[in-house]
This record gives C-alpha cells, structure tokens and sequence, in this order.
C-alpha cells in the first residue's frame, strides 16, 4: 500500500512503499529533506485530492472550473477556494487549468463576524441539538417554542441493511409503492453523486421524478413548489426548500400527506431533523423514515465495531432490514461523536482566530484614525511618535544604554536609517544640525557635507540623551522638508494614502504569515507545550514586527515618493482596498531606477489621464474625445 486514508481528518499519508515511489518519480533521495518541502507539500496535497475528495459528492466540474459543494446545504459555494494548494491539486486532478494561489487580503470567521454585532439573536427548527455550542461559543441560550399546531407527522424508526445496494433497492420499492398509492415523496441523498444513482434507478423502473441538486439549484423554486402535488418525486440534496413550507396537493391530506424518505443518517443530526421537517409543517400530516446500511460512511468511520458481529449472529438474508434499539443506540452514539468532533474543530477554531481577531480590531481602528486626520498638525504628531519610536528602537540595537561611547555602532545606526527611511545622516548639509558641536564641523559654508570619520567621532562624545534627540530631530526635519514640496491641495490626502498603503500591504502580508504559522504550530504538541500558547506567543512576536516594519515602511514611501507637476489624487486611491502604486514608489523602486554606472534617473511615473469630456490640451477647445482622443 502506498498511502493510508484517515476518512475522519479527510488526511492521506504516504508509507514507507508510497514515499519511494514518489522520491524515484521525481528522481530525488529524500522527499522529507528540508530543502524539499515545498515539493513534499505539493505531494500531499496531491494525496488528498485524489483519496480523500471526491467530484460530485465534495465539489462539482462546471464551466471548466472546480466548485466547491457546501456539505450541510448541498448549494455550490461560488468563488471559494480551498486553500493551502489544496484546489489547485483537484484543478489537476480533473486536468483543467491550474489557477494561482489567492492571496488573502482580510479574513474574518463567521463566529468573530457575528460577534461584531451588539446584540444577537436566531430561530430556527433545528437549533437545540446545538445548544451547547451556541452556549460556548456565542453566551446565548436555546429556548424552544412549541409549535404553531400540533405536531402530527409520524416517524418511522430507521431501517437497516447490512450493504448500500440493498439500500437502494429498499429505498426504491418504498418510493414505487408511494407512487403508485399518488402520496407525494421527498427523497433526501447526502451528495450530488447519491442523489443521480437512486435517479437512475428511478428511471430503470419508470418513475418520473425530479432531482434537486448542486447541478440544478437554480430551479429550486420550481421543483420545492410541485413537490407536495400527489403522485410527486422529488430527489434531493440536503437543500431540499429549507425555509419554505411545501404545500400540499388537492387530496393529498387523505392519502398521508407528504412522505419523506432519507436514503443515509448525516453526520449532523441537526442535519436530519431539517430533512424530516420538510414534512408535517403546521400542523398537516405527513411521515418520514431513514435508511441506513453499514456501508454508509458515517457508520463504517464512526458506527460501533461491535455492530458487524451482532448483525452476523442474526443471520440476515440478502435484502432483509432490521429495527433493533441497539442499531438506533449505535447511529445517535456515531452522529453524537461526530458533532462532538466537528465542535471542537469550530472551537479551536476559534480560539486560534481570536488572537488575530486581537490584531484585526487593533489594526482596523488605527486605519480608522489614519482616514479620520483631517489636519496636517495632527499627522505630524503621529509622524513624529513614529520617528522617535523607530529612532528608539534602532538605539537599542546600535547605541546600547550603559555602554561608552567608544562602543557605539555609530556607522550601523547611519546605514539602518539610510536602508529603512532612505536619510543618509552624513550627507545632510549643516544647516540640519542644531547642535554647535556638530555644526562647527561645517565650516563657514553650511551647505556642505561633513567628513564623515570626523561626524562620527563627534557624535560619540556627546550624551546617548543627546545623541538619540539630534537623530530624532534630523529625521524629523527631512521629513517635513520632503512633505513641504507635496502639492499643497492634496497634501494631507498623499500623506494619508502613503500610510494606508503601507498598512495594508504588511497587514496582507500578515495574514499569510499567521496562517502559516498555524499550519505547522500543531506539531508543538509533541514537545509537551501547548500549539495554542506557542501561536499567542508568536502572533504577538509577528504583529510587534509589523507594527514595526510598517512606521518605516510609511516614513520610507514620505521619503522616496516622487510627483509630476500635476498629481492625480484619484490615481493614488485606485484600486479595492489597497491604494495604486502608479505615484508611490518604494526606496527599491528608486534604486531599481538607478544605472549601472550610478548615475540617478527620474523614477517613472505615470501621466495623468485625461478624462473623455475633458478639454483636449492642445488648445483646440474641442473635447478630447473629439479631437487627440479619437483613437
């Protein structure tokens, strides 16, 4: 065997037999070496697309495009994407075009999204199997309201045969015995390929039926409104018209009312009782009854092993069904172990996602004060916290306190300050320094550059204090002279976008690094510490960084950025959430834009574009689009 499947995970493993084979494949010596990791993730990815993933039960092929079918619903989750190369390996699989990786620009889970909201409430039918996660997760307690009418539907107990076929061969008997009697009947399947099986079985034998599926839900409507009229077959996925009441035919009262069959118990039991409720619906009469063999996936991965050996001793004959309470003890014990399972995957979750959470709320509300600046003063507040947190920070690593100033890295901290906010120190002329220890080295000519042995030597001799407050001043000074050559009328606006853009491209980058983070934090496990409290520890780590990076990320684009005589402000605020690069050029830009020989060249930049009505510039008087523009 190559591979082993573990069916509950939805993982695949490659043995010992299996790794072989792929390291003669791809003609390597060892697919576990660090340097091949990429290749082993691809691989595995690969495993689990082919055995654990299958077409037309966990995503649909249409329009040449692989979608994902949601497994409580059964509708197709259009524009979702697994993750983590996961749809790119089923793309593979069903040999269509291979898209790129997404990168995530925001993320949210749907229990931190509700939670955003001050007050939260619900109804539905089928809530109090849930409740302890609604307690957990969400503090809301699950209160359940009798219903409108009496609840008069009858449910039979399950039926239960030893193979899948036998099943269906039941399950088909029961629906042509229903037809024939004209008693409505909705028939619930767990997957689209279920669902066009017992179709086609149907069709062998003659009964007109219809199929509601993830192929077909655009006529949901349509075929939930006849599926209550006598003589009525509906197939369908477990969408089957949740959230509307199917009405009954004329005289279908008098013949039992709708009938409900389900061909397999589903994980969730929430599950079922959604597809048993479709009938008896205020107060009408109607049955339901659930089909179960040991094949089924949910009593082969989760049922009891002791369920095979009874049922042997009991001796059934090819297609006899038996009721047994131990048999119905069995399915609640597995769909109990499944819903026990799934929770605490929702709950840990989000308990990873509330330290992001942390991080989103923090980053979102400093994006807010950043839009919400209305004043040029203001922002040179925050522009100056930034330059003496950065400042700070540098000395830390460059001119330790308690340390002579001898030991100072006085040429390290002029180079991380040139590299990260693009300030050479040494080239400023004097007129920068206001210091008369430093400026003295100037001369008479306060324009000229310093010689930068005798700069550092100076600096060495004064106070760390009053070190730290000259290279904070001087940042801020080049700073303020940068920013008062921007155009005057959107002034504030470039500087607010030069900010934004920084944070929203290392928030972006984040949210990778976090979600690469805690795909590998589970093996923490086998050291005995906690994965949970190694991620907090490490998100921390990585935001403090990002916090970091994006101040000099911010005074750097100040900086580097370059106009022409006329700024298209629209231009910078281009774009879905994240702000065009056409007039912000990064200090790699800039150096990117030198020759080789050194010699500078002006950065590229975009010219403005002119809008079709727009008076042409050549002085016509014509509209663009009339004259320069026609072409």
């Amino acid at each position: 065997m190559d591979y082993t499947v573990d069916e509950e995970l939805k993982t695949a493993i490659l043995t010992e037999e299996g790794a072989e084979k792929v390291e003669h494949a791809l003609n390597i010596n060892n697919i576990y070496d660090p340097r091949h990791l990429d290749m082993l993730h691809a691989v595995n990815q690969s495993l689990r697309a082919h055995a654990c993933y299958f077409k037309d039960a966990d995503y649909l092929v249409k329009d040449n495009q692989v979608l994902i079918v949601d497994e409580f619903t059964g509708r197709l989750m259009t524009g979702r994407r697994y993750g983590e190369g996961l749809h790119q390996a089923l793309e593979a699989k069903e040999h269509l075009n291979v898209e790129g990786e997404n990168q995530t620009l925001a993320t949210v889970t749907f229990q931190n999204f509700f939670r955003m909201y001050k007050k939260l409430s619900g109804m539905t039918g089928t809530a109090d199997t849930e409740a302890e996660e609604f307690k957990k997760i969400y503090n809301l307690d699950v209160v359940v309201v009798p219903t409108n009418k009496p609840l008069v539907r009858k449910s039979y107990p399950d039926l239960v045969f030893a193979t899948e076929a036998e099943k269906f061969n039941a399950v088909s008997e029961e629906i042509i015995e229903k037809y024939k009697t004209g008693q409505p009947v909705l028939v619930g399947t767990v997957s689209v390929e279920k669902s066009e099986r017992l179709s086609a079985i149907l069709k062998k034998k003659g009964v007109p039926h219809s199929v509601l599926n993830a192929k077909n839900h655009l006529k949901e409507a349509h075929i939930i409104t006849k599926a209550g009229q006598r003589k009525s077959v509906t197939i369908s996925t477990n969408m089957a018209g949740r959230g509307t009441d199917i009405v009954l035919g004329e005289g279908v009262v008098d013949i039992g009312g709708l009938h409900v069959i389900g061909t397999e118990r589903h994980e969730s039991r929430r599950v079922d009782n959604q597809l048993r409720g479709r009938s008896g619906r205020q107060g009408d009469i109607g049955s339901s009854r659930f089909y179960v063999s040991l094949e089924d996936d949910l009593m082969r991965i989760f049922g009891s092993d002791k369920l095979t050996p009874f049922l042997e001793k009991l001796g059934l004959k090819d297609g006899q069904a038996i009721e047994h309470n131990m048999i119905s003890k069995a399915i609640e014990n597995a769909q109990k172990k499944v819903e026990g399972h799934n929770f605490d995957i929702r709950k840990n979750l989000i308990d990873y996602d509330n330290v992001m959470n942390k991080q989103r709320e923090l980053i979102y509300s400093y994006r807010k004060v950043i839009i919400q600046i209305d004043k040029l003063s203001d922002f040179y507040d925050e522009i100056l916290f930034d330059i003496e947190s950065l400042t700070e920070s540098y000395f830390e690593s460059y001119v330790p306190e308690k340390t002579h100033g001898e030991n100072w890295d006085i040429e390290g901290l002029f180079e991380i300050i040139k590299v990260n906010i693009s300030i050479d120190i040494p080239s400023l002329p004097a007129s920068f320094f206001s210091t008369s220890a430093i400026s003295g080295l100037y001369g008479d000519d306060k324009n000229t550059a310093v010689d930068r042995d005798a700069l550092i030597a100076a600096l060495k001799r004064l106070a760390r204090g009053e070190l730290l407050k000259i290279i904070v001043d001087l940042i801020k000074k080049n700073i303020e002279n940068k920013i008062s050559g921007f155009p005057k009328d959107e002034l504030i606006d470039i500087v607010k976008a030069l900010y934004l853009q920084a944070m929203d491209n290392l928030w972006k980058d984040a949210l990778t690094s976090l979600e690469t983070l805690k795909e590998g934090i589970g093996l923490r496990g086998y050291a005995q510490v906690n994965p949970l409290i190694e991620y907090q520890k490490e998100a921390y780590e990585l935001f403090i960084n990002m916090q970091f990076r994006m101040k000099e990320e911010a005074l750097n684009s100040i900086m580097t950025v370059q106009f022409e005589e006329s700024v298209n402000t629209d231009d910078i605020f281009a774009g879905s959430g994240l702000y065009s690069n056409d007039l912000i050029l990064t200090h790699d830009d800039i150096n990117e834009a030198n020759s080789e020989d050194g010699r500078k060249q002006k950065p590229i930049v975009k010219p403005k574009k002119i809008g079709r009505n727009e008076p042409c510039p050549c002085g016509s008087g014509k509209k663009y689009k009339n004259c320069h523009g026609k072409n």
